[in-house]
């Protein structure tokens, strides 16, 4: 893999999360899965000039807050989280340590096979997605103790990661969600649960994940949904990139009357990625806060508001609202699915767009709606990536929900993408 790389300076955008940008019909259910994600918290990982891994690989696991972990639970928290991180820069699953419930295969299959595959998603990109360093801070939030004795522990991690193709630039991600539930048994206190909330792939592939962690659902069950779910996504995965390379929409940039500020877009996404402008609500808690996001990103890039026509774009209070006026929230400003409607079918006044555009024509400010198929979207958007032809590899992308910035698109487990030319409004 060539790593000569051209990076275009001024840096990314967006991304529609991992735990998921909902449409507005989906905000109900998604509200409830996303309960136990309290709001976004000071970051503990304090940004510098300097990429906090260089050179040489290395790894390291801290701890910010314990709360009243027992050193044998914090112990495997942090052999899990080095086989993790490990793997993933070997590039191989390496053996699972002993640090999970015996007999529950369930568990560990999930663990493994969903490394598995994101390791797959990873080997068949452009980019050399191998990690060269990792840093992680973890902060205990929550601890409860079962009925049954069991402990549940809800546990934050802000990580920073380095990877082989652009080893200089920090891929941050904050407040990841971990819930481990730790069972004691006759050699100790071992792993019976865990799941990662920022991950949806954890959710997908358990099925019902709340019956999952709280042991109701039987591990023929469990088994079988893994199985299922992902070998479905390893069938996705072929025909995703296959889609992805394929010559996109033909159509040629048009005449606008407002053109689009590329550069205060991506100062605006830079700036918020891993905070809350206090300017707007925020849709975290209530099925992701990823599309709003863009919709300001898009804002401050001079794209203004939409109410005139079918079609409207905007944001003048929380309550919803799709009417041609100057009130409400329309379903386009803050829902994944609304938003790509919106780019594609708006005419007239309002956000020019090619919708489906080449994968490889983007440029810093675009828009990458993603999901595991068409009919599983969430969201992003972008800085471009080139080689030393010029030739489009990769997007670095910010997000909210699950709070990123300047993270590989490639890296994520969502191999269906829409690429999104914002060409300006009239």
């Amino acid at each position: 893999m060539d790593n000569q790389l051209k990076r275009i300076t001024a840096v990314l955008y967006t991304i529609f999360l991992l735990s998921g940008c909902h449409s507005d019909i989906q905000q109900t259910q998604a509200k409830e899965d996303t309960t136990l994600q309290q709001e976004t918290q000071e970051m503990s990982l304090q940004l510098q000039d300097e990429p906090l891994i260089t050179e040489e690989f290395e790894g390291t696991l801290t701890f910010a807050d314990t709360g009243d972990l027992q050193e044998e639970q914090k112990e495997l928290i942090e052999l899990y989280m080095k086989w993790y991180y490990d793997s993933l820069a070997k590039e191989e699953v390496e053996q699972l340590p002993d640090i999970f419930v015996s007999g529950e295969q369930a568990q560990t299959k999930l663990e493994t096979e969903i490394l598995d595959y994101q390791l797959l998603v990873r080997s068949s990109q452009k980019s050399d997605l191998s990690l060269t360093g990792y840093q992680s801070v973890f902060s205990v939030e929550e601890m409860e103790e079962e009925e049954n004795g069991d402990i549940t522990v809800r546990l934050s991690e802000d990580s920073t990661q380095n990877f082989a193709q652009f080893e200089q630039v920090d891929s941050i991600t904050t407040d990841i969600i971990h819930i481990f539930r730790f069972r004691k048994t006759d050699d100790g206190w071992k792993i019976y649960r865990h799941v990662n909330y920022n991950d949806r792939l954890y959710w997908t592939v358990t099925g019902d994940h709340r019956q999952y962690m709280n042991g109701e659902l039987s591990q023929e069950t469990v088994l079988a949904n893994i199985s299922e779910g992902i070998e479905e996504k390893k069938a996705l995965l072929e025909q995703n990139i296959q889609r992805r390379d394929q010559a996109g929409a033909a159509e040629e940039e048009t005449a606008v009357k407002i053109s689009y500020d590329r550069q205060a877009a991506v100062e605006y996404a830079q700036t918020w990625a891993l905070d809350r402008n206090e300017e707007w609500a925020d849709y975290s808690m209530n099925g992701g806060n990823c599309q709003n996001f863009v919709s300001q990103c898009l804002l401050a890039g001079g794209i203004p508001m939409d109410t005139q026509g079918e079609s409207v774009w905007k944001w003048y209070g929380d309550t919803p609202n799709n009417l041609p006026n100057m009130q409400g929230r329309s379903a386009s400003w803050s829902g994944v699915d609304e938003f790509l409607n919106y780019a594609r079918e708006n005419e007239g006044s309002g956000l020019a767009a090619i919708v489906d555009a080449s994968y490889d024509t983007g440029e810093v400010g675009d828009v990458l709606i993603v999901g595991y198929g068409e009919e599983e979207l969430y969201h992003a958007v972008t800085d471009v990536v080139t080689d030393e032809n010029g030739n489009v590899i990769d997007y670095l992308v910010c997000s909210n929900t699950a709070n990123q910035k300047d993270y590989p698109i490639s890296a994520y487990g969502y191999t269906y993408q829409v690429l999104i030319k914002i060409l300006g409004s009239n």
